[in-house]
């Protein structure tokens, strides 16, 4: 069994990768990059009719490789402007858990 200050400390960071995370997606999701729909294009394409069948061209598909190399890219120099080396591989160091967290939600 685990003693109070240990649940404790979970709840603690919960909140804190809670509000990390949430900011982090939302700093993401204003960042437009040329080209890339907008939040509220984004929301209008996902309500249109599900019953509709559409395939991605491979132009389409390159596109959007594209966009995540552009999107890696901006992620990678916050990274490097804002954290040393030191930072930077404990944040590569927690990216499996918190792939791990996300898959248990």
């Amino acid at each position: 069994m685990e003693s109070a200050g240990s649940v404790r400390d979970e709840h603690e960071v919960a909140a804190a990768l809670q509000g990390a995370i949430g900011l982090l997606v939302r700093k993401m999701r204003q960042a437009h990059l040329p080209g890339e729909l907008t939040l509220a294009e984004s929301t209008a394409l996902k309500r249109l009719d599900r019953r509709v069948v559409l395939s991605v061209s491979d132009a389409g598909h390159q596109m959007v490789n594209d966009r995540r190399g552009a999107r890696t890219e901006q992620f990678a120099t916050a990274l490097r402007a804002a954290f040393t080396d030191g930072e930077l591989g404990q944040l590569l160091a927690v990216a499996p858990l918190l792939e791990r967290l996300a898959e248990k939600l």
